[in-house]
């Protein structure tokens, strides 16, 4: 089979490298019984298979991440932080999200601004009838007080 004499020509290049780790995966289940495994090179400069854990999960001490199958797809996670590194559908999704909500964040803030900038123009309108009833009024006194005068001289 080209598929087993494959990997053994690249197991055997990648020993004689000294790569510390190799990791095979196989998205459908194919081609490996388990569809995770992987190998470190061991004293002697040869590969010996890594356990997988309870989980079927493998930890790769050369890249501190864990290996964890999800459906057809490798979840990658960050072991000394528990984080997951995104699939790039993730990554995409999260950006356009962000991006959303820097958006609606903006429009938001906008609508802050024309909120105060009208609150502004009510508040000056309001000083400037303010302003005009106080003229009328000193006015109306003004014309009162002529108007009580003109009377006691007559």
């Amino acid at each position: 089979m080209l598929f087993r004499s494959d990997l053994r020509k690249k197991k055997d290049l990648y020993q004689r490298l000294g790569v510390e780790e190799y990791v095979l995966f196989d998205p459908l289940g194919d081609y490996l019984r388990p569809r995770l495994q992987g190998h470190r090179l061991a004293l002697g400069g040869r590969y010996q298979s890594i356990p997988l854990e309870t989980d079927g999960s493998l930890l790769s001490r050369t890249t501190g991440l864990r290996l964890r199958i999800e459906g057809e797809n490798l979840r990658l996670i960050d072991e000394a932080t528990g984080e997951r590194l995104l699939f790039v559908e993730e990554e995409r999704a999260e950006r356009e999200a962000a991006q959303q909500q820097a958006k609606a964040a903006k429009e938001q803030a906008k609508a802050a601004k024309e909120q105060a900038k009208a609150a502004k123009e009510q508040a000056k309108a309001a000083e400037e009838r303010a302003e005009q009833e106080a003229r009328a009024r000193r006015a109306l006194e003004e014309e009162l007080t002529r108007l009580r005068k003109e009377l006691e001289r007559s």
